[in-house]
């Protein structure tokens, strides 16, 4: 499962048309790890909350979160949503004919707009939509093609026990009290206190989209496995030797404030943050690993990557990694410079 674009047109902060894309022009193939950028944090944290939303009105459409009924009141947003010839055998339960495409895009767009989607007839077994008539109270145009319904029904199988697949692993950011997320200061691990979190509960085990804290998820998988992981190991260093906490402190001393000066790894003003994305970051990766759990778009509102370019350098090329091993697409909105310059400039987007 990847997200391929959201288009957000008059809605909040964003003007006439703003299309953010994940997907790599040169090869026309999603990125595996994007970071958003840009000065409006409120903006970087509306995308994160209308990939959410739209996914989850997808799979829940008679419970809409608000920004579904913020965009039905005015405005629009649409996400084009790529299923890959994986999440198309968990659709279909067979394998996908040599002949058929190997991947299948669902668009799913809400909102307020003066006439049905500019979308050919043939394309609407792939659209599902909810458009209001602009200044008017009639009905809205509905449509919900066959894909969308199979991915209802895939969705609904996944919670009675069947095998998860894809789905949205969802880390809000901060809320400093005036409602708007996303403007406290990034001190720490900013995801895990999260207003907007919720415990996962033994029933949320199994949902396709989760929305949650770091410290949540830790703690849910620390209870199921009875404790394994209680010692600080997560599923990355119990699978694979070359993973162990020396990247992101502990082991190596950073974690202890022992080292150099500002700049070295070892420095004491990245030794919080190492800490945290060792004890806390990793096992959210190891939870998806060893749960068998591929094709997960994973969204993150400002995750506090250390200021150290070095372990910069680390903790991104082990997102690279997370992406690669798990089939997912690790989405990030950043809002220091310094971090976005540690990412290539083909995983960048930059919100004016």
């Amino acid at each position: 499962m990847r997200i391929r674009q959201l288009v957000l047109h008059n809605f909040r902060d964003f003007g006439e048309v703003t299309a953010v894309s994940f997907v790599d022009p040169r090869t026309d193939h999603v990125r595996p790890v994007t970071a958003i950028a840009g000065p409006n944090e409120a903006a970087k944290a509306t995308v994160l909350e209308a990939i959410d939303a739209l996914l989850s009105y997808a799979v829940d459409p008679r419970h809409p979160k608000p920004l579904i009924h913020e965009a039905m009141a005015g405005g629009l947003v649409r996400l084009e949503l790529e299923l890959t010839a994986s999440d198309l055998e968990h659709l279909y339960q067979q394998p996908i004919p040599p002949d058929a495409p190997r991947s299948r895009v669902l668009k799913i767009e809400v909102g307020r707009q003066g006439v049905a989607p500019q979308v050919p007839v043939r394309e609407w077994s792939t659209l599902l939509a909810c458009l209001a008539p602009r200044g008017s109270d009639d009905a809205p145009f509905t449509n919900a093609g066959a894909l969308s319904s199979l991915l209802l029904s895939a969705v609904s199988r996944m919670r009675r026990g069947g095998d998860l697949h894809g789905g949205l692993l969802y880390f809000p950011g901060l809320d400093d009290g005036d409602g708007q997320p996303g403007t406290a200061p990034a001190t720490g691990f900013t995801w895990a206190t999260a207003p907007d979190a919720r415990p996962v509960a033994a029933a949320d085990t199994r949902a396709w989209i989760v929305r949650t804290s770091v410290d949540e998820l830790r703690s849910l998988d620390a209870a199921a496995d009875g404790g394994r992981r209680a010692g600080g190991h997560d599923g990355w260093q119990a699978g694979d030797p070359a993973d162990a906490g020396s990247d992101f402190g502990g082991v190596s001393g950073a974690a202890t404030g022992t080292g150099g000066g500002a700049g070295d790894v070892g420095a004491a003003g990245d030794a919080p943050e190492a800490a945290i994305w060792e004890t806390q970051a990793l096992p959210i990766f190891g939870v998806l690993r060893e749960r068998q759990r591929p094709g997960a778009v994973i969204a993150i509102d400002q995750p506090a990557i250390p200021r150290s370019p070095e372990r910069q350098r680390r903790v991104i090329n082990r997102l690279r990694r997370v992406a690669e091993d798990l089939d997912a697409q690790v989405i990030l909105a950043v809002r220091s410079d310094d971090v976005l310059q540690a990412f290539a400039e083909d995983e960048r987007v930059v919100l004016g």
